[in-house]
């Protein structure tokens, strides 16, 4: 289910209120320009302008709400792992990197807790756009990570795999423990492209 948090709502309700205004104030400002005020009379009083702006606020607001629920959300281990490969990665690939951790929207960790599989939407920060891609454009594995959970008494080690440029998948990799506390399993091969 998902849970909408206030200050989300609130910093929505603000947006949707701030570009109410903006079409507003240029609405003005252009009329004015042009000295046909009574053309921005008309349209906000006569028309109702005000109304239909409530109407492109709740638009903008509920697209919101659905980009929101399309996201997924990674557990507390699976984002340090992904924080940890992200902070060895060089500047220009780390945008990149951002953007894709943001579009995941489906996990699918396997029942033994050995391996976690994303799947991401296909626009990106803009939504005209597709989500960018990694300059290595095989499977390969980005980086190898070890790090100590806050609920774990071992290091855990994972292997973190890209798919024709895409973050595709974790890997706890074989005498780690995985999200399950179960022994985990590991595949071979590939580099990283961390600085």
């Amino acid at each position: 289910m998902f849970e909408v948090k206030s200050g989300h709502l609130v910093r929505a309700a603000m947006g949707a209120s701030i570009a109410s205004a903006l079409v507003v104030f240029s609405l003005y400002i252009v009329t004015s320009a042009l000295g046909v005020v009574e053309i921005f009379d008309f349209l906000v009083f006569e028309m109702g302008l005000g109304f239909i702006l409530l109407l492109i606020g709740t638009a903008v607001f509920l697209g919101w709400i659905r980009r929101a629920e399309d996201r997924a959300r990674l557990s507390t281990l699976e984002r340090m792992v992904l924080d940890a490969i992200a902070a060895r990665m060089t500047p220009c690939v780390m945008d990149v990197w951002e953007q894709q951790v943001k579009a995941i929207r489906q996990v699918t960790r396997s029942t033994d807790g050995a391996n976690v599989t994303f799947a991401m939407r296909t626009t990106g920060r803009n939504p005209y756009l597709p989500v960018p891609v990694l300059p290595t454009q095989t499977t390969f594995v980005i980086g190898v990570v070890e790090l100590m959970h806050p609920d774990r008494n071992e290091p855990i080690r994972a292997k973190v795999w890209c798919e024709s440029g895409r973050l595709s998948s974790i890997e706890y990799m074989e005498g780690s423990l995985s999200a399950c506390g179960r022994p985990c399993w590991s595949r071979h091969g590939g580099e990283g492209m961390l600085s």
